[in-house]
């Protein structure tokens, strides 16, 4: 395995070099976008649970924000997601 500015030919010096400059990992804006981007449907599916965990026994659902806070995340340059939680109904105490 030959290298080269300690980052390794096989995987992609010139591209990780270029991604450093730039802030994003091999060219996507987060790793979540990388990962979505890369693996098969099912194995992503596996993955996310992994990373993002579980809510009531299902995978976190995804929420399109607003184009006022995407507008605003592109304007101070941070990433944006937003994801819906659900909770199981109360078992101990009456409704309201």
């Amino acid at each position: 395995m030959e290298k080269t500015d300690g980052i390794g030919k096989e995987n992609g010096s010139t591209e990780e070099k270029q991604s450093f400059k730039d802030g994003s990992i091999c060219g996507y804006n987060s790793l979540h976008h990388l990962l979505n981007a890369n693996l098969k449907p099912q194995l992503y599916q596996e993955v996310s649970r992994l990373l993002l965990g579980l809510n009531c026994g299902t995978t976190l659902e995804t929420i399109v924000p607003p184009e006022s806070a995407k507008a605003l995340s592109s304007k101070h340059e941070f990433d944006l997601q937003a994801f819906k939680f659900s909770a199981d109904k109360e078992l101990l105490r009456e409704p309201r």
